[in-house]
């Protein structure tokens, strides 16, 4: 019998392709006999088994009831493993749900001391009004959580997971399907082995009002309710700082077009968060400056830019503010697109400086000056035009250059309220 080579030829490479990325089932689904036993020793509850919708690929849902006749569906699906056709059998099961809803009483605590507690459309709802409430809100919510009882061992099987649930803090008056609310998670089970409580400690309240608070001024922006701001004091506004402010003057005069709010967390460690002011020079040989305006603003406060060399100073009589720009002997990397590590050295009045915010060289590739190596084997790019950008923030403009700014938060603008020293 003759065999096709295209016919080998495919077989070999279905084979090799099942070789390299697993072909098949990664693991076997849980049997009832399995989901029984964990539910039993998670819930020390007896369970049985009431009906399996499973297909053939044992693929669908369970379900089982415990001895009060609660039930628990135990979804059972499969998923594949990133570039494989391998694929892998994961369970579900709802009985923290299911076991809530069968005792509403367990949630009465949390309408004491006139709390707006509410079941709706199967979730938890705190309600607070307005931003006074939060924090003895969320303090009570905590409270009482940690005091409901545990319904369940350690959940640490992950054979078998389940769903938990969660209390939502949501404004009495701005509630919406479309918005986000912080939430906790009722405890319903001991700790895992690696967790030392399931209760909440007194930093784990004080991190969550904050969530809340934040949350509070979040809605407010979001839903524009410029009256509800207003009647806020400036510390609760600044928990959710506009992203931009425009449009920030000196005597009735524009002298910067925006400001982006940077703030420290996480890559600026140990800096300040605040409003910056961020622009571009495109610093070359020649001491081309592309943005007139950059010249202007500085110019109306006092300052002076120039461009010399490889220096970029703003200059204000005696003050001083240089970036000695130079190459280091590290490349970026070699072909199209290398060329040179760029570095710069900071300093005002002479002393070396550590901008609060930051400065960064990058490269115009359409003025790279292409140069051979002798061998011709590779070709290296070295820059002598250069774009030079920077960011002060308002601790650089308050520090250096004497001016200090006041923003509004409502309407997102700002005025220079200081210049000079």
């Amino acid at each position: 019998m003759k065999i096709c080579i295209r016919t080998i030829s495919f077989i070999i490479s279905a084979f090799t392709v099942c070789s390299l990325f697993s072909c098949g089932k990664l693991n076997d689904p849980l049997s009832e006999q399995e989901i029984e036993d964990i539910l039993c020793d998670r819930y020390d509850k007896e369970f049985t088994l009431v009906s399996d919708n499973t297909n053939e690929k044992n693929v669908g849902t369970m379900i089982f009831k415990d001895d009060e006749g609660i039930e628990t569906n135990v979804e059972i699906s499969t998923s594949n493993a990133h570039f494989s056709t391998a694929y892998e059998y994961s369970a579900k099961e709802d009985y923290v749900s299911a076991y809530y809803k069968a005792h509403p009483e367990l949630f009465e605590p949390f309408k004491a001391q006139g709390h707006d507690f509410r079941a709706e459309n199967g979730e938890y709802i705190m309600y607070y009004n307005g931003f006074d409430e939060i924090a003895g809100t969320v303090a009570f919510a905590c409270k009482t959580a940690n005091e409901m009882d545990q319904i369940a061992e350690t959940v640490a099987k992950k054979k078998l997971y389940c769903y938990s649930e969660t209390i939502k803090f949501v404004p009495s008056d701005i509630s919406s399907d479309e918005l986000y609310y912080p939430s906790i998670s009722i405890p319903s089970y001991k700790p895992l082995p690696c967790m030392e409580s399931s209760k909440y400690s007194e930093d784990d309240v004080q991190a969550k009002i904050r969530e809340v608070q934040t949350n509070y001024v979040e809605i407010l922006r979001k839903t524009n309710d410029k009256d509800r701001l207003a009647g806020l004091p400036e510390e609760q506004i600044m928990l959710d700082p506009l992203d931009y402010v425009y449009d920030i003057t000196l005597d009735d005069k524009v002298i910067f077009d925006e400001m982006h709010y940077l703030s420290s967390y996480p890559y600026r460690e140990g800096k300040s968060d605040g409003y910056s002011y961020s622009s571009c020079i495109h610093h070359a040989e020649t001491g081309e400056v592309t943005e007139e305006e950059l010249l202007n603003s500085f110019d109306a406060l006092g300052w002076k830019i120039d461009i010399s060399g490889k220096d970029l100073s703003f200059t204000n009589g005696t003050d001083v503010l240089n970036f000695h720009i130079h190459h280091t002997n590290e490349t970026i990397y070699e072909g199209e697109g290398g060329g040179y590590k760029y570095d710069a050295e900071v300093t005002f009045n002479g002393e070396q400086y550590e901008l609060d915010g930051y400065w960064g060289v990058s490269s115009n590739e359409s003025n790279y000056n292409r140069v051979s190596d002798p061998d011709h084997k590779k070709e290296q790019y070295t820059n002598d035009q250069y774009d030079f950008g920077f960011t002060f923030t308002e601790k650089d403009f308050r520090d250096i250059f004497g001016v200090e700014f006041e923003f509004d938060q409502i309407n997102g603008t700002g005025k220079i309220v200081k210049c000079g020293s």
